[in-house]
């Protein structure tokens, strides 16, 4: 049992979301997934021994003990969709560009190599014919200016480097979560002025990262919020629990 000051897991940041809901029932994957992602209630490496140990997990509000919370088990029956959107700030991008660097064998390897040798992890990567584009966490990889201008001449001595200091990664976490892309459109419409750095969905179909600067990128969860999880309908919405809100009116 984890006893906190909040109810447990929700479907966005309440902060910034009222109308979050709270999430009852989780599976340990989905759980670590929204964790890594940014949801900051339980620390990843807690859902990862008590996956391997086959162990529940019940995060309560230390003042209103009566609240239900949020469960982390198993054995959860499967909803699709999106379950929470989370938001990872500081984020640093840097497109390594080359021509041909596709075709350059090894050219990857070295360049992860030198992040190896600099202790810094790469969260996001994506590659195309001339750009290959890294995103990774700042306060993670506890790189300071210092730290950065190093990777960045290390770097140059493979590439050209153009660094974008100030990102966030918006990530839409949930089961088959590629399911979202259909309803996405009119969110999208965020991105007719604004550049999207890199749109990246995860192996197993339960995470969907956008990229992107920093700045207004909170009308952006809005949006998804209430487009993905808010106006659900009946059937997806019998996932969620209550909303922060409603929970604010419990005594």
């Amino acid at each position: 049992e984890i006893w906190t000051d909040v109810p447990g897991l929700f479907s966005a940041d309440p902060r910034l979301v009222p109308d979050a809901r709270l999430l009852e029932e989780l599976g340990y994957a989905e759980a670590l997934e929204m964790a890594a992602s940014g949801a900051k209630v339980v620390h990843p490496s807690c859902i990862r021994a008590a996956a391997a140990t086959g162990t529940t997990i019940i995060i309560r509000d230390t003042s209103r003990p009566l609240l239900t919370g949020t469960r982390i088990r198993q054995q959860v029956k499967a909803h699709d969709g999106v379950k929470n959107i989370t938001c990872q700030k500081d984020m640093l991008v840097l497109l390594l560009q080359k021509l041909d660097n596709r075709r350059e064998v090894g050219f990857l390897a070295s360049v992860f190599e030198i992040f190896r040798k600099r202790g810094v992890s790469v969260d996001l990567v994506a590659t195309s014919e001339t750009t290959t584009t890294l995103a990774l966490s700042r306060p993670v990889n506890l790189l300071d200016d210092s730290a950065l201008a190093g990777l960045v001449e290390d770097l140059q001595e493979h590439c050209m480097v153009v660094v974008h200091a100030d990102c966030v990664c918006v990530n839409l976490v949930g089961t088959s979560v590629r399911t979202a892309l259909a309803k996405l459109p009119s969110a999208m419409g965020y991105f007719t002025h604004r550049p999207l750095l890199m749109l990246s969905q995860s192996a197993n179909d339960l995470c969907l990262s956008l990229l992107m600067q920093a700045g207004d990128h909170e009308l952006l969860i809005q949006q998804l919020h209430r487009e993905l999880i808010a106006e659900a309908d009946s059937a997806a919405s019998q996932k969620f629990g209550p909303t922060w809100q409603d929970l604010q009116r419990w005594e």
